[in-house]
């Protein structure tokens, strides 16, 4: 993730998200009814990498707004300082 803009982060959130809710509304126009937690287990690596996404986007937007309001002076590169976890 590191090597990404925050554009394309962002972009990759919204298709991630999408899938997910793809997979709750055919579930529910299957069944009739909202899958229970167990039921969206299948979507589990899914689910684990939307949610390390969106806490990496939140830290690299945090950065980089700190940084212009420092003026940019700080000398080091938001996309270099956070590794995925």
């Amino acid at each position: 993730m590191v090597g990404y803009q925050l554009e394309e982060l962002n972009h990759e959130k919204k298709r991630v998200k999408n899938e997910l809710k793809v997979y709750d509304q055919e579930f529910i126009n299957k069944f009739k009814r909202a899958p229970t937690r167990s039921e969206k287990e299948p979507m589990r690596n899914l689910y684990m990498y939307y949610k390390r996404l969106k806490q990496y986007i939140e830290k690299r937007e945090k950065i980089e707004s700190q940084q212009q309001k420092a003026g940019g002076s700080s000398g080091g590169s938001a996309s270099g300082q956070i590794n995925s976890a």
